[in-house]
């Protein structure tokens, strides 16, 4: 998407999206949830998910020591092992 997108959707994320609040929605899912926190990606701090973990009544956190924000690129079968864990509970 990126590759292909003109300066003006790029920066639209930075002026919308990435300042959207949505907080007051998250203990309203009550959708099993699967987190994935990496421990030294920098685009979404840690403490994020662990916001989301204590707020979202039936969530999951996996911490992903040594792991970048891409985990799905960089190490699939980490991510998908711990998909298929989860499915299976």
């Amino acid at each position: 998407m990126s590759y292909n997108a003109g300066v003006e959707t790029l920066l639209g994320f930075f002026d919308d999206i990435s300042l959207d609040d949505d907080r007051s929605l998250m203990a309203d899912i009550n959708a099993p949830t699967l987190l994935m926190t990496s421990t030294i990606g920098q685009e979404v701090p840690s403490g994020v998910s662990l916001y989301l973990r204590t707020t979202l009544p039936r969530a999951r956190l996996a911490e992903l020591p040594g792991v970048d924000h891409f985990a799905f690129a960089t190490r699939p079968a980490l991510v998908n092992a711990l998909i298929d864990a989860f499915l299976e509970d």
